[in-house]
């Protein structure tokens, strides 16, 4: 999910955990802004891929805790997220 500092949700999607796909969201993230820093929710394993294609593009990272993605889903609950 793409957010800007208003809160406003500029894109929702699915992705696979494939180079390809991460590169097709990471190419759509940067047309709607450069100025971006990506949240993830995991350090580990599944996210490997996209720390690498991340990290590999000088983008800025950082990682969510579990509580702190817990506290983040109560506000988009209309929107289906429950993690």
């Amino acid at each position: 999910m793409v957010i800007n500092a208003d809160g406003e949700r500029l894109l929702s999607r699915p992705v696979l955990n494939d180079e390809t796909a991460l590169l097709q969201l990471i190419g759509d993230v940067l047309v709607i802004s450069t100025d971006v820093l990506w949240a993830v929710d995991i350090n580990h394993g599944a996210a490997a891929v996209l720390s690498g294609l991340l990290l590999g593009r000088g983008q800025l990272m950082a990682y969510l805790t579990g509580l702190a993605v817990h506290r983040a889903s109560v506000t988009y609950r209309c929107g289906g997220k429950t993690d």
